[in-house]
């Protein structure tokens, strides 16, 4: 036999041993590494969920906030109204121009002072 042809026989067994040693290691390690994977997955996920929530909940909590404020804003500014020029809490609604359909809201608010 041919130096080259024992060469490339010897290369073929190594490549063919390292091959099976390789397999016989994944199969070995295979359910260990696809938990490690789903753990890195969960635990990437759920930090993203978080973050995104958070974002979202800070986003939703400042419109609130504002809308919360506003309506604070436009009561003290019915109630001073009604005070300074001594007129209904529907005129001075009317004289701030708030919609109509806000001013059951208003009202109401205005009973619980």
């Amino acid at each position: 036999m041919k130096k080259s042809t024992k060469k490339k026989k010897g290369r073929m067994e190594i490549s063919s041993l390292l091959k099976k040693t390789a397999d016989k290691y994944i199969k070995q390690n295979k359910d260990k590494y696809i938990a490690k994977g789903k753990a890195e997955g969960e635990k990437l996920g759920i930090a993203k969920g978080k973050a995104e929530g958070e974002k979202l909940g800070i986003a939703k909590g400042k419109a609130e906030g504002e809308k919360l404020g506003m309506a604070k804003s436009l009561l003290n500014s019915i109630k001073s109204i009604m005070e300074t020029m001594n007129i209904t809490a529907e005129k001075a609604m009317k004289a701030l121009k708030i919609p109509q359909e806000e001013h059951d809201f208003y009202l109401a608010q205005l009973n619980t002072l």
